[in-house]
């Protein structure tokens, strides 16, 4: 089954456990990819908690379409900024997709070099839209948990 993506996102919880990102992404209006933008959104625990689902599906219901080519430098993540990131934050990449109906893709994401990271298939996660946020919250902990 062809599914189309939607829009995507990164999620991450602090190693700590004392707060979210959400790390945005645009589409290349020229290329047809996604590609990470600033600024990073910080989220608290219990906004994540409430409402996690709609801070996500807002994000990736929203994606913009741009050109990486003409992307300013405020608008771009520092290298430094990404590296403490990673260091800081288990990484979940989400996805919206539709195909005859519209589905959320969990990616548990594993430290590579760099900004590289590497995703286990068997750890991919689809599950069908409309869901609950205790659905959603529960099937994003199970993807930072793989991710950790």
């Amino acid at each position: 089954m062809n599914r189309e993506v939607l829009g995507m996102c990164y999620i991450g919880r602090h190693i700590k456990m004392t707060g979210f990102v959400v790390l945005t992404f645009e589409l290349d209006a020229d290329v047809g990819v996604y590609f990470m933008t600033g600024p990073v959104n910080a989220v608290s625990n219990q906004e994540i908690e409430d409402s996690g689902l709609s801070i996500t599906l807002s994000k990736l219901r929203n994606t913009a379409v741009s050109r990486l080519k003409e992307l300013t430098a405020e608008r771009k993540i520092s290298e430094k900024d990404l590296a403490k990131i990673k260091q800081k934050y288990v990484l979940v990449s989400v996805e919206l997709l539709k195909s005859n109906i519209e589905e959320m893709k969990m990616i548990p994401l594993h430290a590579g070099r760099g900004w590289q990271f590497d995703v286990l298939g068997e750890e991919v996660r689809l599950f069908p839209l409309p869901a609950s946020n205790d659905e959603f919250m529960q099937r994003l902990n199970e993807a930072l948990e793989l991710a950790s």
